[in-house]
């Protein structure tokens, strides 16, 4: 593009009929362009030349398992994305947030040698396992939750601003 714009260049669903014209032969020979422009690079490393040997037969099979090891999955069509990802909820978050507070304050009253307040911990707990364990969460049990949860994040803020 000659300069920016705030317009999408195409819409994202483009990308799937691309995908679905290319057949598994064009895509073993772009996979082999990619494999054999990294031979050009001066930059390659030694994982990179084992690797490459072992594509080319060079290696041995008992070389093979000792030198390459497995590290992930690898996702060659870029359209397509997992769908277990967690997406951060109001409440999830509040529960993150206090449990990293306790331990924060935790960690103070032991290196300055000082009493632990009262931060209703294992009640903060017990209401969250309640929420989390509800089948049905309606707009009050949630609101409930959130004022909850806000009430014990503001007590332990309260108690690291003090110390």
């Amino acid at each position: 593009m000659p300069t920016f714009q705030h317009k999408a260049p195409f819409v994202p669903s483009l990308l799937v009929e691309f995908r679905k014209r290319l057949t598994e032969d064009i895509l073993s020979e772009i996979n082999d362009i990619i494999l054999s422009s990294d031979d050009d690079d001066d930059d390659a490393g030694d994982g990179d030349d084992v690797a490459q040997a072992a594509l080319d037969g060079q290696i041995d099979g008992s070389e093979k398992e000792e030198e390459i090891k497995n590290g992930g999955t690898l996702i060659l069509d870029a359209t397509c994305a997992p769908q277990n990802i967690k997406y951060p909820q109001d409440t999830n978050l509040l529960f993150d947030t206090r449990e990293k507070l306790e331990d924060l304050i935790t960690a103070i009253c032991r290196r300055e040698n000082i009493y632990k307040p009262r931060t209703y911990c294992r009640q903060a707990e017990r209401d969250a396992q309640r929420f989390l364990s509800s089948k049905k969460r309606t707009k009050k049990l949630i609101r409930r939750t959130i004022r909850q949860q806000l009430q014990y994040i503001r007590r332990n803020l309260g108690y690291i601003y003090e110390y």
